[in-house]
């Protein structure tokens, strides 16, 4: 009796199990398509990047709708040119010219494709790659977005603030002490405040500035 009845009725059982399957497997294979599209459209984007293309890459961004995730800033901020010396004006300014295009791009990925503001590498943030290469409009651009971290530091505890005031670069300096918790007062491994690399360089507009900050 109890075994007709399990004969009678196992499609009952055996139907939702199926089902279940049937509908994993799909969302399995949609999921391993949207990875494999995904890599793709990454495989593409570094291409461009590593080339230089980053009009193309941009682009390329738009057409697809790439999120920007913080591997494409990484890489973009790793791939710049570092055959120089900083302590040679001559190289360093021919370094600045070299990677201004690499640091527009990555402005541009921030300010036009929300990408993160915060995202770095081993060394850099974007706002200190920028600043580092000397590129005040690319800077002032990426420390505007809403999620922009101002105590974010350089491998040598200088941050974006401390790399305005080194460069004189003051209408940036002014934005960034007027966001949450800036504090004027940091200091580098070295023991460095903003307003000592200020002096350092000679920029007395800074230091002026600093002087009417709270302490």
């Amino acid at each position: 009796m109890n075994n007709k009845f399990f004969l009678k009725n196992r499609s009952f059982l055996i139907l939702p199990i199926v089902y279940v399957f049937i509908v994993n497997l799909f969302f399995t294979q949609h999921s391993l398509a949207q990875d494999c599209s995904k890599i793709k459209k990454y495989s593409v984007l570094k291409d461009f990047i590593d080339k230089g293309e980053f009009t193309k890459a941009i682009e390329n961004i738009k057409q697809t709708k790439c999120k920007v995730d913080d591997d494409i800033i990484k890489l973009a901020i790793n791939g710049h040119f570092k055959d120089f010396n900083v302590s040679n004006p001559q190289e360093m300014q021919a370094a600045e010219e070299i990677n201004k295009p690499r640091v527009n791009f990555i402005a541009d990925l921030i300010e036009t494709c929300d990408a993160n503001p915060n995202a770095r590498t081993e060394d850099y943030t974007p706002a200190i790659f920028a600043l580092m290469f000397n590129n005040p409009q690319a800077a002032t651009r990426i420390i505007k977005h809403k999620d922009f971290d101002h105590s974010l530091q350089y491998k040598n505890g200088s941050t974006a603030a401390m790399f305005a005031a080194q460069s004189g670069h003051l209408d940036i300096l002014k934005f960034i002490s007027t966001l949450p918790k800036f504090d004027i007062n940091l200091q580098t491994k070295d023991g460095n405040t903003a307003a000592i690399l200020a002096a350092d360089k000679g920029h007395l507009d800074i230091l002026k500035f600093i002087s009417t900050l709270p302490t």
